[in-house]
């Protein structure tokens, strides 16, 4: 009985992922999953034990830690109980999911996980694959709403549909931005939603609810797979979408003017506020995707200069800084003549290879170089007169499908040079074969008389001038 107070009192400063015996049977269990192991030296001796090659500051392994000491606390409790002879220890739901008896005979009802079970393997897995601030960004509040609401300890095979119409309905009703309003900040979940009701405040956006309700099934999903007992149907018709309040479009040519007029003056001391706009609007590329790109992503395919919208560099090797979309985003778009014309082949050719192709733009919280940028050029396009909402960066990618549908260009094509492509039609493109059909429909781009070669700066030889 006193090994098993040590061993309890181990596991209780384990706190959380850090106790000697939590980690070592962490590691052997590893190790017998067939993971990469070896043993440990310690000067010329090495120990017969093998231990995993894994990375013990991830959060898979701090979890891992995690389980295996839940695991040896319940196992440690159920074993002073038998030495004791008596039964008071509680069985823990997430390894015991079919019941036991309890004291006097009576039997622990068959619940199986419960909601803070789910949210926890749930959570772990998609730390795992997307990462710890996704996660958190997406399901933050969603988790903590599902407590609330449904409760922490109801059993998963219990969630019935009045209780997905219970979060909707506790969604709708939740203020917006809670943490940064004082009166609010301190207050439950619950306590926020009243106060807002007393109050008269809205609710979150429709879309926002609608995106959590999405998440919310795609948990109950999960859950479905994985036999937790819970039909994922139970939410299905409860995924909202509001309609969209602003229909954007493209600028137009007396705009584009105006706005490239304004904007000329960046172009030697900050050339991203310059040429990321130009690139959008004879590429159709977003601002994230041209935001990141690499001195090497400009690129030339059999004489045709090009810009590589990938996540690979040159070497086919994954950029750690870089991300798309989607899959279909990967792609190689011929540079339009203006483009050229306008200087930018010149100011690429600066650049030193190996770095970034604007080097002034900063990741922001959630990795995107695009973060300040976008911010930027929301306050400018309204200083210069564009207080429309309809008008944003995403403009320039609106206005150049509309300038591939005046040009006819093939829809397959068009598809394929923004990046569209949601039937696969556009994906044999992707390679570096289809280039000079893609150069041939680019250059027929064109916004009525706006010259972007007009812009130049007094660096510019007088010919491109």
């Amino acid at each position: 009985m006193q090994l098993l107070d040590e061993d309890a009192g181990d596991l209780d400063a384990f706190n959380p992922g850090r106790g000697d015996a939590a980690l070592h049977a962490a590691d052997q269990l590893l190790v017998k999953a067939g993971m990469a192991s070896r043993p440990r030296r310690f000067g010329s001796q090495k120990t017969e034990l093998l231990f995993p090659r894994v990375n013990r500051e991830s959060a898979q392994y701090a979890y891992l830690c995690e389980l295996v000491a839940r695991a040896l606390q319940s196992e440690n409790a159920q074993v002073r109980d038998r030495l004791a002879g008596r039964q008071s220890a509680q069985f823990d739901p997430l390894f015991h999911p079919a019941g036991v008896p309890l004291p006097g005979g009576v039997e622990q009802a068959d619940v199986g996980h419960r909601v803070s079970d789910l949210i926890a393997l749930y959570r772990a897995e998609r730390t795992a694959l997307h990462g710890e601030e996704s996660t958190e960004r997406k399901y933050r509040l969603l988790f903590a709403v599902m407590e609330e609401v449904i409760g922490a300890d109801l059993p998963v095979r219990s969630i019935k549909r009045q209780h997905c119409i219970e979060v909707l309905t506790f969604l709708k009703a939740f203020p917006p931005n809670k943490v940064k309003r004082k009166k609010l900040r301190d207050l439950s979940l619950r306590g926020a939603v009243e106060y807002a009701q007393a109050h008269n405040l809205p609710g979150l956006a429709p879309n926002t609810v609608g995106g959590y309700m999405q998440n919310f099934a795609a948990i109950l999903r999960w859950a479905e797979r994985a036999d937790f007992g819970v039909k994922a149907v139970v939410v299905q018709g409860l995924v909202e979408r509001g309609d969209p309040q602003v229909k954007r479009r493209g600028f137009e040519a007396d705009e584009l003017k105006k706005l490239f007029g304004a904007l000329r003056v960046f172009r030697e001391n900050v050339p991203s506020r310059f040429w990321v706009p130009a690139l959008s609007a004879y590429t159709g590329a977003r601002a994230g995707e041209i935001c990141q790109l690499h001195a090497s992503d400009v690129i030339e395919v059999n004489g045709v200069p090009c810009l590589n919208l990938s996540v690979f560099d040159a070497k086919g090797v994954r950029a750690a800084d870089k991300r798309l979309k989607t899959s279909s985003s990967e792609r190689i778009v011929p540079l339009h003549k203006t483009l050229v014309d306008a200087g930018f082949l010149r100011f690429a050719q600066k650049q030193k290879d190996g770095e970034r192709l604007f080097p002034e733009l900063e990741p922001g919280t959630k990795g995107s170089y695009s973060h300040g940028f976008s911010k930027w050029f929301g306050r400018f396009k309204r200083g210069v007169g564009f207080h429309e909402r309809s008008l944003v960066f995403h403009s320039f990618r609106h206005g150049f499908r509309d300038a591939c549908r005046r040009a006819e260009i093939p829809e397959e094509t068009a598809l394929a040079l923004g990046g569209w492509a949601a039937i696969n039609q556009a994906t044999r493109y992707g390679d570096r074969a289809a280039v000079p059909v893609l150069e041939r429909a680019v250059q027929k781009i064109e916004y009525g008389d706006f010259d972007l070669t007009a812009f130049q700066s007094g660096d510019d030889p007088p010919a491109a001038r």
